[in-house]
Formats: C-alpha cells, structure tokens, sequence
C-alpha cells in the first residue's frame, strides 16, 4: 500500500512529510521542489533476510506563498490521452509549475479538467485524490 503522510506544524512554521512511493511538491518563488518518497510499501510481510528500515521524515520550513501538493497513485496512473499512456508524475510537475500563480480553486479545475479530458472514454482504475495546501 502507498501512502503520503503529511503534518502542518504552523506555530514552528514546519512541515512533516514521509511517504511510501507517494512524492510532495513543494512551490516556492516559480521552482519546484520534490521530496520523494521511500520507494518501500507499507504493510505486507517483510523479507526475512533483510533489515526492515525505517522511512525519511522531510522536515521543511513553510513560508508564506508556498504551495504543496501531494496525490493517490490513481492519478499519476491513470490510462487516457492519444497515446493510451499513465497520467504519470511529470504531467502534475509540469501543470503546477506552468500555472504556479493559480489559486487552490483554480487548481481544483485545472487538474479536473485536465484529468477528465485526459481519461476520455477510458474507465478511471482507480481512487483519486489531489491535496494542494497553500501557505
């Protein structure tokens, strides 16, 4: 199972992150930064032979003006477009970092447009969620 955990700390001005195969997206002044995450599930057996380790923690300063956004695999792996392929992380890198001026309600349509167009006549595969946070 993936998964992306996050914790807003606003009082130190800090954000938590750790993720199981699930990146963030930080926007701050035009560029964009990735935390990625481990590239482990959680859950299931562990392998008996290897040492089980432990996830990274991102810790990162919030500043005003800051962007995040994090996502389900059923976006990045959704199948649509021309050319039947995934959605995929470089789509939503390149969307956020080509609209970074957008308010939360305008990316809120952006990706719901872009995502259904995307998917067309295809059937959606999976559960999807987009949770942008603007500081």
């Amino acid at each position: 199972m993936d998964i992306a955990l996050c914790k807003i700390d606003l009082k130190h001005k800090l954000l938590h992150y750790s993720g199981a195969h699930r990146p963030l997206y930080l926007i701050r002044e035009g560029e964009l930064q990735q935390f990625k995450g481990d590239r482990k599930a959680i859950g299931g057996i562990p392998h008996p032979k290897r040492e089980e380790k432990d996830f990274n923690n991102y810790s990162i300063e919030i500043k005003q003006g800051d962007k995040i956004f994090f996502f389900s695999d059923g976006l990045t792996d959704q199948i649509g477009g021309k050319d039947t392929r995934k959605y995929g992380p470089p789509r939503v890198r390149e969307m956020i970092i080509n609209n970074e001026g957008f308010t939360m309600p305008q990316f809120n349509e952006l990706f719901s447009k872009d995502f259904e167009g995307y998917m067309g006549e295809n059937k959606q595969i999976d559960d999807v969620l987009l949770i942008g946070i603007e500081f």
